[in-house]
């Protein structure tokens, strides 16, 4: 697992692309937010699992928390 940054912006868009459509909704990282963590399991540059953890501003007190793994790492 590693945390994800701006570089990995083609790997980011190809795993939401290959993501089932519905999870492909639950997916928005905005990578000049400082509230966006995402957390990535990459194998042979390909992510196959994102972890993330996302709040909307410095005082929010809730936060959105999800993990979508492609159809095919499933179970790996």
């Amino acid at each position: 697992m590693r945390h994800l940054t701006a570089s990995d912006i083609y790997a980011y868009e190809a795993f939401v692309d290959a993501c089932d459509p519905k999870d492909r909704k639950m997916v928005c990282m905005d990578f000049t937010n400082p509230f966006h963590t995402f957390l990535a399991y990459i194998e042979d540059g390909k992510i196959l699992s994102l972890g993330n953890y996302i709040r909307y501003n410095d005082v929010d007190m809730l936060a959105h928390i999800g993990i979508i793994t492609l159809p095919e790492a499933k179970g790996k």
